[in-house]
């Protein structure tokens, strides 16, 4: 039975056979294929010949009948697992990924987390350097308002000395 499913399938996949009957006094058994991924179980499927049908979930599967090496006849049913209808009526969101799509996909999200980090640590250095410049800023209007309070001084100090002057030059003229 090993046999005939790995030809059907056409993969590498690995099966395991339950030996169990499914039912009590016929021939039934049960197997399962695992597939890498499932574009590799899409394409298993695809390529079984066989006559589509639904179980009685409305499953997929295929009713697949062969030739025996003792000359009598067997079938299997090979079921759908990863979709409910056919492909082509099925819009999917994002095709089947590859496990190199996936790998890609896990590294570019790390390296998206990393940027994130980056981004909001600049962020904060950004807002940092703007709270520092706003204190400079004040700083600076303190340092202008300082200096217009000397100049007024100086002024003030300049008047003055000029009086002075005037007051000893007309009491030199006086003497």
């Amino acid at each position: 039975m090993k046999e005939v499913l790995t030809a059907l399938a056409h993969s590498n996949q690995h099966l395991k056979n339950n030996n169990k009957k499914a039912g009590q006094g016929n021939n039934k058994y049960c197997a399962f294929a695992i597939f890498k991924n499932s574009l590799e179980e899409h394409n298993a499927y695809e390529n079984i010949q066989g006559t589509e049908l639904k179980d009685s979930n409305g499953k997929l599967q295929k009713l697949v009948k062969f030739q025996l090496d003792t000359c009598n006849t067997a079938s299997i049913l090979v079921r759908k697992t990863a979709l409910h209808e056919p492909r082509d009526s099925i819009p999917l969101k994002r095709g089947l990924k590859t496990d190199d799509e996936d790998h890609i996909s896990k590294k570019s999200k790390r390296e998206d987390d990393a940027r994130l980090k980056e981004i909001e640590s600049l962020n904060e250095r950004l807002k940092e350097s703007e709270s520092e410049i706003a204190s400079l800023r004040e700083q600076l209007k303190q340092k202008d308002l300082d200096i217009e309070a000397l100049m007024l001084q100086l002024n003030k100090k300049d008047f003055e000395i000029n009086l002075l002057n005037e007051m000893v030059a007309s009491l030199k003229k006086r003497r």
